[in-house]
């Protein structure tokens, strides 16, 4: 025990010394530094949490907002397409007010046929909508083809710039008969028009009624460029055309 007795004293002086306030003082004063980078690095790693914590939160905000803003483009393009399907329609309304005496059908084009050869457009509407076969298709006023089958829901339009089509017509003006033929691309002919038959560019063709398929004055396009020879016993010519028969999206079937 005697062997301990020098460190128990010593180390009593020490913490007498230290619970004298100028030697605490000093104590706190040497230590201070170091409490106060303690509190710095506490106050640095909680900054660093709070930091990842607000990244985050923004991530979230930033992730909502981009879904917010794809929700308003579609709703922008849901109305500017009803926007043009009503512009469409008023057009083939105003048609039908202009030819009251005239019943229609509106109808959608749902299908076309695949390539330029075999030219055919499929409607919405079909036999238990009133469509049977043989009934003529416009749009705008303008001749597009005719019903070639009839299903209960659906029908099949045979367009007249089918490279099969075959339209009497003829010219608005000089009334030079001719027959109208499809062309591949969806364009359109008049052909057989008699040599001594006045023709020319810019004038407008409607339907001749002759045959029976289509009735008569039905508008089809004008005259664009005429071809013949001294050789040739008709003349023909190509047609330029109000609509563009790849882009039809709404028709009119004439009951």
């Amino acid at each position: 025990m005697k062997k301990y007795a020098p460190l128990v004293l010593t180390l009593a002086l020490l913490f007498l010394l230290f619970m004298y306030t100028p030697v605490k003082g000093i104590f706190l004063y040497i230590s201070k530094p170091f409490l106060n980078f303690g509190e710095r690095g506490t106050s640095k790693i909680s900054n660093f949490f709070e930091t990842v914590k607000t990244i985050k939160n923004l991530a979230i905000e930033n992730s909502q907002l981009k879904e917010e803003i794809k929700k308003l483009q579609s709703d922008k393009i849901a109305l500017l397409e009803k926007e043009k399907e009503n512009e469409i329609l008023k057009k083939q309304l105003g048609f039908t007010k202009e030819n009251n005496k005239q019943e229609f059908i509106p109808s959608q084009i749902i299908g076309r046929s695949p390539t330029s050869f075999t030219q055919y457009l499929i409607l919405n509407k079909g036999s238990r909508d009133g469509i049977n076969k043989g009934q003529v298709i416009i749009s705008e006023g303008f001749l597009v083809g005719k019903i070639k089958e009839t299903y209960e829901n659906t029908s099949l339009v045979f367009l007249i710039t089918n490279s099969t089509s075959v339209v009497a017509a003829l010219t608005l003006e000089n009334r030079s008969s001719g027959i109208i033929k499809g062309d591949i691309g969806y364009g359109l002919s008049l052909v057989e028009i008699p040599k001594e038959s006045p023709v020319k560019e810019g004038e407008n063709v409607v339907t001749s009624g002759l045959g029976g398929e289509y009735p008569k004055g039905i508008p089809i396009g004008q005259i664009d460029k005429i071809s013949s020879s001294d050789s040739d016993l008709f003349q023909s010519a190509s047609l330029k055309m109000p609509l563009d028969f790849f882009k039809l999206e709404y028709v009119l079937v004439i009951k």
